[in-house]
């Protein structure tokens, strides 16, 4: 849509929409109408629908490792003999999802799922290298090998199913 500007120094706006939204002949005398005009006429004058966008008819590939070595979403180390995941009915707590561990360091897996007065249900743990264990709500389970028995250096994804698949990174270093 074209905006010009007459000799009073304020633009207006010219085009298809112009007759509807400026009955005035097409001058406006202040900023603020301009920008409110502007805006009405962007809303009120698309001609494209709003299903002209067509969903992806697949997902896109999820990295698991940035190309900086990092992951994405960050990740910071847990000094802890035992680190530990929790699941609430919200999802995996560290909120990052994410803990740089060493060799000797263990996992621990909570099932929070009934906590804040949630139902809760089964959690399914699964991790490279080892059985799937399940858990029932408010249970937990510590993994008696160190990561460094069972995880090569790097990124590994820890699948915790809870109603949906979701996933916490281990990052052995």
């Amino acid at each position: 849509m074209p905006i010009g500007v007459p000799r009073g120094g304020y633009p207006f706006v010219t085009g298809a929409c112009q007759d509807a939204s400026n009955a005035s002949g097409g001058e406006m005398r202040t900023p603020l109408v301009v920008a409110a005009l502007t805006a009405a006429l962007v809303v009120g004058c698309t001609t494209t629908p709003a299903t002209s966008v067509s969903p992806l008819s697949q997902p896109a590939p999820v990295s698991k490792v940035s190309m900086a070595g990092f992951p994405a979403k960050g990740c910071a180390a847990d000094q802890n003999p035992v680190v530990t995941f929790t699941m609430y009915p919200d999802g995996p707590f560290p909120t990052m999802g994410c803990a740089i561990v060493g060799r000797s360091q263990r996992l621990r897996v909570v099932n929070a799922t009934n906590a804040f007065n949630q139902k809760g249900g089964p959690l399914t743990v699964s991790i490279n290298g080892l059985p799937a264990r399940m858990l029932r709500a408010g249970q937990s389970t510590t993994y008696e090998q160190p990561f460094g028995s069972y995880l090569p250096l790097g990124q590994t994804e820890v699948h915790l199913h809870y109603l949906s698949d979701n996933a916490v990174i281990v990052w052995l270093k």
